[in-house]
């Protein structure tokens, strides 16, 4: 949408966003000027060597070992050489090889080794020193090993940094139809990413979180990107109310 000319065809002043979150009490909202949530970027890397029997592993390169060794290496440098009064989470979330659904092939050594992960910052240096970081670890790891690798590290959301007179506003806006008590206006940054970032470059603005209690209607414990994370519905008139109120006060403001 930025890149199609979003608000070069319809330019705005301030730009607002809402986001649902659980755990927070119901109808509450938080909000923070500045940073108040990280960039993510995505990574992956890949390790190739050939199919062996078990018995001839002395032969060829073992993918899984080296991958491991390399899950293990990234995790040790985010620990010691990256400035821990910084935020910085990395991730592995996906550690593939082999074909799980052949039993058969329990008895042969893969030929490949793909892991993808995730890692999440406030500071775009931070970033580039995570790139460069693990792109060295893996290809030194292979080649100690013989094998081949590759490495892919794409830039995904930056951070979503709110504007102070945009979130003064926003608070003002939360504690007329909620109160004051029930409106956090300085929550720690949490470390989740935003594609709203994009258009907070763009345009000055405020993005607040909305919260819906437990896990929903049925109270359980619960999470957002979890497959049994119901939506609590008594949020959305309290969501509704917010806008409207937004909406009508920004322009009274502005005429």
């Amino acid at each position: 949408m930025i890149a199609d000319g979003l608000f070069k065809k319809f330019p705005v002043d301030s730009i607002f966003g809402l986001h649902n979150f659980p755990g927070l009490p119901l109808g509450h909202f938080a909000v923070r000027s500045g940073p108040m949530l990280a960039s993510i970027d995505t990574f992956e890397f890949r390790i190739f060597s050939e199919h062996s029997h078990p018995s001839l592993q002395h032969r060829v390169p073992d993918p899984i070992l080296i991958a491991s060794r390399i899950v293990q290496d990234a995790h040790t440098f985010k620990a010691r050489y990256l400035d821990p009064a910084e935020p910085a989470v990395l991730t592995i979330t996906q550690f593939q090889c082999g074909n799980p659904n052949d039993r058969q092939s329990v008895h042969v050594t893969p030929s490949e080794a793909v892991v993808r992960g995730t890692f999440l910052a406030f500071n775009d240096e931070l970033r580039g020193m995570v790139e460069t970081g693990l792109r060295r670890i893996v290809a030194h790891a292979a080649e100690a090993a013989e094998a081949k690798s590759s490495f892919l590290f794409e830039r995904g959301y930056p951070p979503v940094i709110n504007r102070e007179p945009q979130t003064r506003f926003a608070v003002e806006v939360a504690q007329s139809i909620i109160g004051e008590r029930c409106v956090e206006a300085d929550m720690k940054p949490l470390m989740a990413a935003e594609d709203f970032a994009f258009m907070l470059r763009e345009v000055p603005g405020c993005y607040i979180l909305i919260g819906t209690g437990r896990g929903g209607a049925t109270e359980a414990p619960c999470y957002l990107h979890n497959p049994n994370y119901d939506f609590n519905d008594d949020a959305i008139p309290i969501g509704m109310q917010y806008w409207v109120t937004l909406a009508e006060r920004f322009l009274q403001t502005s005429r």
